[in-house]
């Protein structure tokens, strides 16, 4: 407890230090004023219309939802200094489906469409902030990054397209509409939008060309000096300026906030609110996108990384109580926040500040909003418009490939004549039907080998070899890549058509495919390999899969690939289902019998090592006997010693964490193993483990250096044979590599 007072002492006397307390209480001014007349202007969207008469109810609303939302925001938020907004983008939707249940209802139940409405505010806000807490408390982020970039734009421009023609209702008082154009440009409607349009392009520009923190502010309370400018100058009272709709007409000095909603519980029409669900729904959406796109943002100017999650928690935890109070949806922005860190304002004061502004306007009542002028108001959503489409319309262009912007525009065109929810279906439709004709045209094949080029780990006698080179392409080595779906299975199917009508190569005995790349596979996919099957039964081809996951594994048992089918084999890993094909070929050769010597001696002499330095090989040579499962050679160990193998099978493992074993090859003829030991001073980089009792010759380093002082040809022979393997296995590896660049 003593250490938790401490720690807030110490932070309250770090934020009302004396060099901080001006910037702090500068930055929160200027966030709270600025935040205050956005969340009005977006108050003026939900209330517009029919719905004006109530705009200082819902004027009130959003002060009182920015308020809740700041103060809870700032204290628990992981990043300090941090501001905090009513969001453009979800009040469009909410201004929708205000406007949608508003004309529904009002001709017969005019209290309940209002009493609806107020309720729709605030079970939107209360179940977003729900639906951002669920996701941050389960960690679950980082899924929205996975909706379609072309979607996000679409709605982005349709939300700016919207609210351009909000702000012209804003200003006018008269939507904007084809057929009412003309009006437009009468006398008393001109001055009316004309000065919001100017204040939204200046805005646009200034932003473009001046990129400093304090332009939004300093061009509004600019506007605002200007405005009152000429009323003085013209003699305009503020009662003039009222009934010539210059500033907000209605408003009086009661308060202008309570959860409204709550005493008319009984008469909200639930059913309707129900109906527009989808619209609901799109508002989580894109609330959560936003925020992960002001989260992304706020990275770069804060120069830290941001637990997105956390984000989700603090922020869905402020919308559940601005929804209990009614509220709208409030969460952390970008602009106000460079201002606070430019300002070097990072602390939490100024956000408790910026709270201070909607919480004085709540007190004042509602007599305090008719100060704000419209059209700023107006202009500022405007320009908020103007930006979306900007971004995504012209930037777009230059951003997004040509299909992509198309999406964009076809999502825009749609919103602007359907509605939002149909710009959303379809959009994603678009965008799933491109995903797949792209992603049918991905080579499922990463590459395709025959035997004679990628051989197994599995030491043969050189004549085998000799054998494997001149039939290999009996073998075909298929890797697979990626997620199979029907689209990309086909493409297998061609492929393998084609290979087998090719007359340039040997037919296919063992078609090897491997899974080992693959990350899924749906129930489409399992009937493509079904005529894979049916189409190497037909040519006497056996299939051989290796590498399955279990969740391939389980899709082919599902669809009953491998029911009475002999002419599949499954194994866990290329290397062993290489070694099997190989076997099978070899068996299926007319091989003469090949005359491999028994002894040890005579298997050097077979393989080039000189008949006469046998004898003086054996006085440096210490015998050993190794039982089935020992290490002959373990994995980290000093190397210092070579081993001539003279009977017995051991295998080379690369052992990693958590005992997982990775078998590398499979040594039955090879004579000599760990010579590199005595060449490079290095750890053993692999284990050797019997697979059956062997028994050896071992090698010291120090009878190496004795042979080199003492017997100089006996070590050049030693030297040429260790040379002549390792050219053999480097020509392996550059005809594989070789094959692969094909």
């Amino acid at each position: 407890m003593k250490n938790k007072f401490k720690t807030i002492q110490e932070l309250l006397k770090t934020e009302f230090h004396y060099q901080r307390l001006l910037p702090n209480l500068t930055t929160g001014v200027l966030i709270g004023f600025t935040e205050v007349i956005f969340a009005v202007s977006l108050s003026n969207l939900l209330f517009s219309g029919d719905l004006s008469p109530y705009f200082p109810l819902g004027a009130g609303i959003a002060v009182a939802s920015l308020a809740i939302t700041t103060i809870i925001i700032t204290l628990t938020s992981s990043v300090p200094g941090v501001a905090i907004g009513i969001q453009e983008s979800p009040a469009v939707i909410q201004g929708i489906i205000i406007t949608s249940i508003y004309t529904a209802m009002n001709l017969q139940n005019q209290e309940g469409a209002f009493t609806t409405v107020l309720a729709v505010i605030a079970i939107t806000s209360l179940l977003t902030g729900i639906f951002f807490f669920i996701l941050g408390f389960f960690k679950l982020g980082g899924l929205v990054r996975y909706i379609p970039y072309p979607v996000v734009g679409g709605f982005l421009a349709g939300t700016g397209l919207l609210m351009v023609q909000a702000s012209t209702s804003v200003m006018t008082d008269i939507p904007l509409g084809i057929a009412g154009l003309p009006n437009y440009l009468s006398h008393e409607l001109l001055i009316l939008w004309l000065p919001g349009t100017l204040l939204a392009l200046v805005l646009f520009i200034c932003q473009k060309k001046v990129k400093h923190f304090l332009t939004l502010p300093v061009v509004i309370i600019g506007s605002m000096i200007l405005f009152y400018l000429g009323l003085s100058l013209t003699g305009t009272s503020i009662v003039d300026a009222i009934q010539n709709r210059f500033l907000i007409h209605g408003l009086s000095d009661k308060a202008i906030w309570k959860p409204y909603y709550i005493a008319g519980l009984a008469t909200v029409d639930w059913g309707m609110i129900f109906k527009q669900s989808g619209n609901i729904a799109t508002i989580f959406i894109i609330s959560v996108l936003n925020l992960l796109f002001n989260a992304t943002g706020l990275e770069l100017i804060t120069r830290r990384d941001i637990d997105i999650n956390h984000e989700l928690k603090a922020s869905g935890l402020a919308n559940i109580f601005s929804g209990f109070a009614g509220g709208m949806i409030g969460y952390q922005t970008m602009s106000e926040t460079s201002l606070s860190y430019h300002l070097k304002a990072k602390g939490r004061f100024p956000g408790l500040i910026a709270a201070f502004m909607p919480l004085i306007i709540l007190i004042a009542g509602g007599s305090s909003l008719v100060y704000f002028p419209r059209f700023i108001l107006g202009g500022l959503l405007l320009f908020l418009g103007i930006e979306f489409l900007y971004e995504w319309l012209i930037q777009g262009w230059k951003r997004l490939s040509r299909i992509d912007y198309t999406i964009v525009v076809l999502i825009l065109l749609v919103i602007g004549t359907i509605g939002f929810l149909a710009g959303i279906g379809i959009g994603l439709f678009a965008t799933l039907i491109l995903f797949v004709v792209n992603y049918s045209q991905i080579e499922i094949v990463q590459y395709s080998l025959s035997g004679k080029d990628r051989r197994s780990n599995f030491e043969r006698p050189n004549q085998h070899w000799d054998l494997l080179n001149e039939y290999g392409e009996y073998i075909q080595i298929l890797e697979l890549q990626g997620f199979i779906f029907f689209g990309t299975a086909s493409r297998l199917i061609n492929w393998i058509k084609l290979r087998i009508e090719d007359q340039n190569h040997l037919p296919i005995h063992k078609l090897i495919i491997d899974f080992r790349r693959v990350s899924g596979l749906d129930s489409s996919a399992v009937f493509s390999f079904q005529k894979c099957t049916q189409l190497a039964e037909s040519h006497n081809i056996e299939i051989v899969m290796t590498d399955l996951s279990d969740s391939v594994k389980e899709n082919f048992i599902r669809g009953r690939l491998f029911d009475g089918n002999d002419k599949i084999k499954l194994f866990p890993d290329l290397d062993h289902g290489l070694e099997y094909s190989e076997n099978q070929i070899l068996k299926s050769l007319p091989i003469t019998d090949i005359q491999i010597p028994d002894s040890i001696w005579d298997k050097l002499v077979y393989q080039g090592f000189p008949k006469q330095m046998i004898r003086p090989l054996k006085k440096h040579l210490e015998y050993v006997q190794i039982e089935a499962g020992e290490y002959l050679i373990r994995q980290g160990d000093n190397a210092d010693e070579l081993y001539f193998i003279e009977s017995g099978t051991l295998s080379i493992f690369l052992e990693s964490r958590g005992e997982k074993r990775t078998r590398l090859q499979t040594l039955s003829e090879r004579i000599i193993v760990g010579e590199l030991g005595l060449y490079i001073d290095l750890k053993r980089t692999a284990s050797i483990i019997a697979d059956q009792d062997c028994t050896a010759y071992r090698l010291s380093k120090q009878a190496m250096e004795e042979i080199q002082k003492e017997e100089l040809d006996l070590a050049a022979a030693i030297h040429e044979f260790v040379a002549c393997l390792l050219a053999r296995l480097l020509a392996d590896s550059t005809r594989f590599i070789a094959a692969l660049d094909q």
